[in-house]
């Protein structure tokens, strides 16, 4: 993935979210699948449990802390329908 550096907006390179970089305590960048201009998702490796996650991240725009509320709403009620989720 080519690093979009010369813009306003912060990227996922900027935040120094790369492969090799962790988030939180247990999570292991292995790659950046997607960025957008407010949210990036990240393929991780949880050190714990030696599972792969997908992280989204968001850029701490007020808008996307809004939207990142109603999404996990919305991921909950989806998970009540699977609990395998």
């Amino acid at each position: 993935m080519r690093w979009r550096t010369k813009h306003l907006m912060t990227t996922a390179y900027e935040l120094q979210v790369r492969p090799g970089s962790k988030l939180g305590k247990c999570q292991k960048v292995e790659a950046v699948l997607e960025e957008g201009n407010f949210d990036f998702v990240t393929n991780c490796l949880n050190t714990e449990t030696s599972k792969a996650v997908a992280i989204k991240v968001n850029k701490n725009h007020l808008s996307s802390a809004h939207q990142a509320r109603l999404e996990t709403i919305i991921l909950k009620e989806l998970q009540c329908l699977d609990p395998d989720a």
